[in-house]
């Protein structure tokens, strides 16, 4: 199976679409989509293009990788709603070897984000 067909069926399974479904989002038949997820044939350019915006991927990543549920349920952007820019970098080591009550404020701040995180997926 390639990446790709592996990517097309985790996406599918991950939308809860069966084969059908996926395919007529895309004006393709059930069969292809089999097709590409068994690795027997590539989809054209332009249904690869067209599933990456559909499901606004990184075109890049969904060529090249196994994209991962994280990758796919867009953890990125729901974690920076979360924790804003400006905090993510206050996150970042000191030059200096850290000291203890610098890595407790860390910690203190990261089990805040991680309830809030709790908070955002339990809602859904």
């Amino acid at each position: 199976m390639s990446i790709i067909g592996k990517n097309i069926k985790k996406i599918r399974l991950l939308k809860n679409l069966n084969q059908q479904a996926m395919g007529d989002l895309f004006g393709i038949g059930r069969g292809s989509i089999g097709s590409y997820e068994e690795g027997r044939a590539e989809p054209k350019l332009e249904t690869i293009i067209n599933i990456a915006k559909h499901f606004n991927l990184n075109l890049d990543m969904f060529l090249t990788k196994e994209l991962t549920v994280n990758d796919l349920s867009d953890f990125a952007n729901k974690i920076s709603k979360v924790i804003p820019k400006e905090e993510k970098t206050s996150l970042s080591l000191p030059e200096k070897e850290p000291t203890k009550l610098f890595l407790e404020q860390r910690v203190a701040i990261l089990e805040e984000k991680i309830a809030q995180l709790e908070k955002l997926i339990s809602k859904k």
